[in-house]
């Protein structure tokens, strides 16, 4: 097919400095199964990195029953077509495929393109004939069709000359191939043109496969495939006298049938070393039983076939298993094919059980039903009569981990402390340490460790080596650690000691995953994790809240504990984590990711201690109450906004003496705009003023009194608008200034806000309005000024008098801003949506309702937080709480325990701004709530608390 270029190259998207045009792959496949494969490809160095890959052409192939037939190479330069194909250096080496020991006898074909320059296109051909004899004449194959990088033509064609079908399938996309007959052939064709790129983040399931993808098989299913597969592993199970002493060995070290097992097991993992000599069919097809032992070496297939001979020698039923290492959950959805496998294990009949084992697995020396054994997805057994994929268990595929951590601060924060740890590992977990162990060694183990707590308590030394304890029965294996910490207290500035403990088992599991791109994720499953951290502290008053934190979803469940004994002095946090499925899909990845923020404040505790005061506390949470007066508050806030205001007068005073010339007040957008913030939208009435004040003197309009048209500045808006209309009719050039209907629709909503606006809360936005109704008048001020004279630039100018004004407005912008988001105490009756979720925790950690209730309706009257007071009702309960000396007091009662609702409205001519609202609980105790007046808002809220009152009193009748 020709080649051809886009209209527009897409650089953003390219990658490696080149730019692939056309990807082309043609298969021919005979009557009598011989098959070849022309590939055709056209790339463009689009930078100088592209040259280095476009010049370097390599293609591998078996010489044992492959045959390359290269077509040639050629450059297109400036539309020149140019023969390459002697233009180049050639050469043939062999491949370098001694990669995870396993070794064949490629030859790979090199050839170095003289002159290369950017912006070629490098085109080149060749053709494949043969294939594995391993494989006799079955064709199958695939292709993918979408990239990480742009193909911008991709054409796939099958020559089938065979009179049995091809099955074909295809994944992720809605195109197919066409159809027709060309000769004696089956001519299958696809054409795909500028398919859109893919990228898969590296956090993705190995499995997860959502590129389009093309496939086709002459397979009709899987039974095919074992009837290929069978015989040749069946075949390599001979009887030799090597053999039967082996057997014989192991017999008689026991009589216990599952101990026989195992000894077999770890002979072919340990005593077999892993190593393939794949050349051509030898790539599937095992080794004789005999042959793996005599040599003492051998891939998987060969030692799959050694464990089957020396198990059916001891009497065990065992079956060889093809598998897929890495994409074998996605086996189900592919077509039968015997190159969908890369990896051989068994599967094996005990004590009429079933036990999967992988021959090549090290670090083994277990008990039977210990032995860990990776859960690979589908995997097709090899026996008679299969035509189907079996899902593997998962039951031997998890882990499960046991920490106990203990740490003596009993000496107080002037001396060494002990800390010690004890993790179990079970499953997947046990076999990696054991790994680690044997490739590094105890000594380098326990270094890594002790070097990692070092860096976080400031200095350690060991005071018991590193332990690594075995229990081959249960398949587990223990690490000990014990270390004096010589000073992991950190001094803050308030006399006060801060350490912080790290959970190091768990945290890795919830760690929120940070790529945004969809993709689904793999997750250990199955994995349970439970332990505790233990802190002996000194004698002293700690505060400490106990809690618990539950996370019960669709991916894990969690149980975070947090109890202090005080008796002891013994801060416990315990954990528990077991994982519910092995995946999280594509869909559901936002909820597991909602999942994890949820409990992503577990990983680390913080402890505080004041040694030097009567009574030490310590919390991991921010204190309670506030320990400044709000009396001194509110006046220092005063006295900064009263010194602002008379500086600002003063200032604005001296800006008006300005001798520069100019037609009516220009100024800066941006500084109308922040000086409209901070003087909380007043500024917008001095500009009206400074305008009004020109109209009066340049216009010779005497009648004008400027003062009181900026204080009623709404009011004078449109006839402010009307002088710059006669304005811009006077001028040639007629700048461009709100239409009249626009300035009607703004003066009338601005008398409606400002009509408004003492009875609405209009949050941060009564800032703006006077702005965004202003704003198109300045901008026809400053145009008819340009925005260069003198006037415009010293109106524009930033003085420092602006600063002092905004530096002093500021804590009210604050305070305004904190109120509406919610922040602090908005002295306003809010739902419980509306508070933030740490106000939240505060309530349910100090006990004033539970950890499942959420409030229905809330207030509180402090001006600043929503920890020092606040009264309101859950569903369940009624609440009120208060600092009182520095100590949170908290009153409340389930609402089927309250006998009376004493409500005490304030009276028009009270000045109180509050209802009374008290709560006669049926034990003889009262507390009292209150409730703003503001809006008639108490009404609301008593209303509210009756209906709840009621509800839960009919449901205890009904009980």
């Amino acid at each position: 097919m020709p080649v051809s270029e886009p209209e527009k190259e897409p650089t953003g998207q390219l990658a490696d400095g080149i730019f692939h045009l056309l990807l082309d792959n043609q298969y021919r496949v005979s009557e009598g199964g011989e098959q070849s494969k022309f590939n055709r490809y056209v790339i463009k160095a689009v930078s100088a990195k592209g040259l280095e890959y476009v010049s370097q052409i390599s293609v591998s192939y078996d010489p044992s029953y492959e045959r390359i037939a290269f077509h040639g190479i050629k450059v297109i330069r400036d539309g020149v077509e140019i023969d390459k194909t002697l233009d180049s250096q050639f050469s043939l080496d062999k491949s370098d495929s001694g990669n995870d020991l396993l070794y064949d006898g490629s030859l790979n074909a090199f050839w170095a393109v003289n002159d290369i320059r950017i912006g070629d296109v490098v085109e080149y051909s060749f053709t494949r004939f043969g294939q594995n004899p391993v494989f006799a004449s079955t064709f199958t194959g695939s292709r993918t069709l979408q990239w990480q990088v742009p193909i911008h033509q991709q054409f796939l064609r099958v020559l089938w000359g065979k009179s049995t079908p091809l099955h074909f399938k295809m994944h992720n996309t809605e195109q197919s191939f066409t159809e027709s007959r060309l000769g004696s052939e089956t001519d299958y064709q696809l054409l795909v043109e500028q398919q859109p790129i893919l990228t898969v983040s590296n956090d993705a399931a190995a499995w997860y496969e959502p590129y389009a993808k093309a496939e086709f098989s002459e397979s009709k299913d899987w039974r095919a495939v074992v009837d290929w597969a069978r015989p040749m592993f069946e075949r390599q199970l001979d009887n030799s006298a090597a053999l039967q002493s082996k057997i014989k060995q192991i017999t008689e070290q026991t009589d216990d049938l599952d101990q026989q097992v195992m000894l077999a097991l770890n002979f072919v993992q340990q005593d077999i070393r892993y190593l393939g000599i794949e050349i051509g069919s030898n790539s599937h097809f095992p080794a004789k039983a005999s042959d793996t032992l005599a040599k003492r070496y051998g891939d998987c297939k060969d030692k799959s076939v050694l464990l089957i001979a020396l198990l059916k020698g001891l009497g065990v039923e065992a079956s060889p298993v093809l598998v897929n290492s890495q994409t074998g959950e996605s086996l189900a959805n592919k077509l039968p094919s015997a190159k969908s496998f890369n990896h051989a294990i068994i599967k094996a009949e005990i004590n009429n059980k079933s036990y999967w084992f992988d021959p090549t697995l090290l670090y083994q020396q277990v008990a039977l039903d210990a032995v860990y054994q990776p859960n690979y997805g589908y995997a097709l057994v090899l026996e008679p009569g299969v035509d189907a994929l079996e899902k593997m268990p998962a039951e031997h595929s998890g882990s499960k981990i046991v920490f106990a951590e203990a740490y003596d601060f009993s000496d107080g924060v002037a001396k060494p402390s002990i800390f010690t740890s004890k993790v179990t590992y079970s499953g997947y977990e046990a076999r990696s340490k054991r790994a680690a162990i044997v490739d590094s060694g105890v000594q380098a183990l326990s270094e890594q460790y002790a070097k990692y707590y070092d860096k976080i308590f400031n200095g350690l030394s060991i005071n018991t080596p590193l332990q690594v304890t075995r229990d081959n029965t249960q398949g587990t294996l223990t690490i000990s650690e014990d270390y004096l910490l010589k000073a992991p207290w950190t001094e803050g500035d308030d006399e006060g000691f801060t350490i912080y403990l790290y959970e190091t088992q768990l945290s890795p599991y919830l760690s929120i995953p940070e790529s945004l791109s969809q993709r689904a994720l793999p997750l250990s499953y199955p994995l349970q994790i439970e332990g505790e951290i233990v802190v002996n502290l000194r004698d002293s008053n700690w505060s400490f809240t106990d809690e618990t934190t539950k996370e019960d979803n669709p991916f894990f469940e969690l149980v975070y504990q947090v109890a202090y004994n005080k008796k002891q002095h013994q801060l416990t946090l315990s954990y528990d984590y077991r994982t519910k499925v092995d995946r999280v899909e594509v869909e559901q990845l936002a909820d597991y990711i909602a999942a994890l923020k949820k409990v992503d404040s577990i990983d680390s505790y913080g402890i505080v201690d004041y040694p030097k005061a009567t009574s030490a506390a310590a919390t991991s949470e921010p204190i309670v109450a506030d320990t400044l007066e709000s009396v001194n508050r509110w006046v220092l806030l005063g006295t900064l906004m009263l010194f602002s205001i008379v500086y600002a007068l003063v200032s604005l005073t001296m800006e008006a003496k300005s001798s520069h010339q100019s037609q009516f007040y220009p100024v800066s957008l941006v500084k109308f705009f922040i000086l409209s913030v901070f003087s909380l939208g007043l500024y917008s009435a001095y500009w009206s003023y400074k305008n009004w004040q020109y109209i009066k003197y340049e216009k010779d309009r005497p009648d004008i009194w400027p003062v009181a048209r900026a204080i009623f500045s709404p009011l004078w808006y449109y006839p402010l608008y009307l002088w710059l209309v006669v304005d811009r009719d006077q001028r040639e050039s007629q700048p461009f200034l709100i239409p009249a209907w626009t300035a009607v629709f703004l003066f009338v909503g601005y008398l409606g806000y400002n009509s408004m606006s003492w009875e609405s809360d209009w949050g941060n936005w009564d800032y703006l309005i006077p702005f965004i109704v202003f704003a198109p008048l300045v901008m026809y001020v400053n145009k008819i000024n340009k925005l260069n004279t003198e006037a415009y630039l010293a109106n524009s100018q930033w003085h420092a008098r602006n600063w002092v004004f905004m530096v002093c407005m500021s804590p009210l912008l604050l305070y305004s801003a904190g109120q509406d988001v919610g922040l602090i105490a908005q002295d306003d009756i809010i739902t419980g949506e509306e508070l933030w979720s740490h106000d939240i925790d505060f309530m349910q950690q100090n006990k004033v309702f539970t950890e499942n209730e959420m409030p229905v309706l809330f207030y509180s009257d402090d001006w600043l937080s929503n920890r020092s007071d606040g009264n309101g009702f859950t569903p369940e309960t009624v609440f009120s709480y208060w600092v009182e000396n520095d100590e949170l007091q908290v009153a409340s009662s389930p609402l089927s325990a309250v006998e009376d609702i004493e409500v005490d409205y304030a009276n028009a001519s009270e000045e109180a701004e509050v209802a009374e609202v008290t709560i006669h609980v049926e034990d003889g105790d009262e507390f009292v709530l209150y409730a703003t007046t503001t809006d008639e808002k108490d009404k609301v809220f008593v209303k509210q608390l009756m209906q709840q009152w009621q509800s839960q009193r009919e449901g205890n009748t009904a009980l």
